[in-house]
């Protein structure tokens, strides 16, 4: 399994993050490892992270340079997910023009709700996360800058995209630190997905 994620995909989290709207898809990659369903997610205290909300495609069969009309043919589920960040790492790294990698790739930085068939309906309406009962961050993929069969069309050309190839596909504005014990709801239209909790040790 491959996790491939996608940066600066909505104009208020750009303005927010003071970056410039990209011509074309930013893609980056996280390790399978980071992946994590446990309820608590499980944090190193000596560093500041950040919630990044995303709605996360799970890829049904391989394909390569797949036309955009027939993309949602290759998506088996949706879920919701946390793009979780080490923003002051990214932020050097960014200033050296370094890679993110280190940044978004380390234990429990990608996190997962239970996954749902995929349906298009569904998955048009908003998504959103509250932190203790306060919601910081909502969204909804016609807002994308890039739209799902753009991503997945254009991530193809570049790689072979296999079967369970996990893709986020950006996060909303909102964005900020999590604090130790925060009580995380993910949910999706009128409905919570799932929740979890944070623990820096």
């Amino acid at each position: 399994m491959n996790i491939y994620c996608v940066g600066h995909n909505y104009i208020d989290h750009i303005k927010e993050l003071k970056n410039e709207i990209p011509e074309n898809p930013i893609f980056f990659q996280k390790n399978s490892t980071c992946i994590s369903k446990n309820k608590t997610i499980h944090l190193n205290k000596n560093h500041e992270i950040h919630y990044e909300l995303e709605l996360v495609l799970t890829i049904k069969n391989s394909l390569h340079f797949c036309h955009e009309e027939i993309v949602y043919n290759f998506i088996s589920k949706y879920s919701l997910g946390l793009d979780l960040t080490n923003r002051k790492l990214q932020n050097k790294n960014r200033k050296s023009g370094l890679p993110w990698f280190e940044s978004k790739s380390f234990p429990n930085s990608a996190i997962l709700t239970n996954s749902r068939d995929f349906n298009l309906s569904e998955v048009n309406n908003d998504f959103w996360l509250k932190i203790n009962d306060i919601e910081v961050q909502r969204g909804n993929i016609k807002n994308m800058i890039f739209k799902i069969p753009k991503l997945i069309s254009e991530l193809s050309k570049k790689i072979i995209l296999k079967k369970g190839d996990l893709i986020f596909t950006g996060t909303p504005s909102g964005v900020g630190p999590l604090k130790n014990h925060d009580k995380l709801d993910l949910g999706l239209g009128n409905k919570k997905m799932q929740s979890f909790k944070v623990v820096y040790s």
